[in-house]
């Protein structure tokens, strides 16, 4: 199994909702560049395939560590930055003990699992570049981008934590100006405000 690491970016507390970073095109732990237009569809494929089978209320899994019995939420809205060639989520976070988790610092990063759909050197630079194969999302404790190891809690009483990091604390802030907006994600939807209820 492939994985790919990215880092945690803001937490919101009272919906359980955490934004992260998916993938980027830049170079990995391992030397290697994930490709950002080819993954841009494995991603939408993947996304897709569980928005069907959940009739919308999911746009994908999120796991704990890879483990494929801990299922922790799901994606809720999941967003293409073309300018940064990166891909970000929004995951709702539904499990105590995971969001618990989160809120400690424990996970400090999203991790994409899958494999190669297709592996290449790049002629210009002679890297390794790769097309993801996406099979889930899991939250870990080690991001693979360890400059990136940032996170806020964003509470319900509107104050911000911010988490102390190598150890200066820092905010998200200060590597993001402007933070973005995701519209579809106001009202996360469940099974039961979509499929009417029976008559006894």
């Amino acid at each position: 199994m492939m994985i790919f690491d990215i880092p945690l970016l803001k937490i919101e507390q009272e919906k359980r909702l955490v934004v992260g970073r998916a993938v980027q095109e830049v170079t990995d732990r391992s030397g290697e560049i994930l490709d950002y237009e080819s993954a841009k569809p494995a991603f939408a494929e993947w996304s897709k395939s569980f928005s069907d089978s959940t009739n919308g209320l999911s746009k994908g899994n999120i796991r704990v560590m890879h483990n494929p019995k801990a299922v922790a939420g799901k994606v809720v809205d999941i967003s293409y930055n073309d300018q940064e060639k990166a891909i970000d989520i929004v995951a709702k976070i539904v499990d105590d003990q995971e969001w618990r988790k989160v809120e400690e610092g424990v996970y400090t990063g999203f991790s994409v699992g899958g494999s190669y759909a297709k592996k290449w050197t790049d002629p210009s630079t002679g890297s390794t570049r790769y097309t993801p194969k996406v099979v889930e999302v899991s939250l870990v404790d080690r991001p693979c981008i360890q400059t990136c190891r940032i996170i806020e809690l964003h509470k319900v009483d509107g104050s911000i934590e911010e988490i102390f990091v190598n150890p200066v604390a820092r905010s998200y802030s200060e590597i993001r100006p402007a933070p973005r907006t995701y519209s579809s994600i106001i009202v996360p939807r469940t099974y039961s405000q979509i499929v009417p209820r029976r008559p006894a």
